[in-house]
């Protein structure tokens, strides 16, 4: 089940996370630690907290035209807190 925090304005203000245990895919026991953060680059601390460890990232972008600029901001952001890593 997805831990979450409530918000007034049903937005996340620090994460969401699910964690799943997938079982053995050649005598490796797969675990999965899902985190959702949020969008705004002024939570930017709190997504470089979550990208401390990872393994993985998937980025997911709001396919209106009108976010795509938001979009654009986002992805650059992941990818300069990734390379200070």
């Amino acid at each position: 089940k997805m831990v979450s925090i409530d918000t007034d304005g049903d937005r996340t203000i620090f994460f969401d996370f699910l964690s799943l245990s997938l079982g053995k895919i050649r005598c490796f026991d797969i675990r999965v630690q899902l985190y959702t953060v949020p969008g705004q680059v002024h939570y930017d601390a709190t997504r470089k907290l979550v990208l401390k460890g990872v393994d993985g990232v998937v980025f997911v972008a709001d396919s209106l035209k009108t976010q795509r600029e938001k979009n654009i901001e986002s992805l650059i952001n992941l990818a300069k807190n990734l390379a200070e890593k």
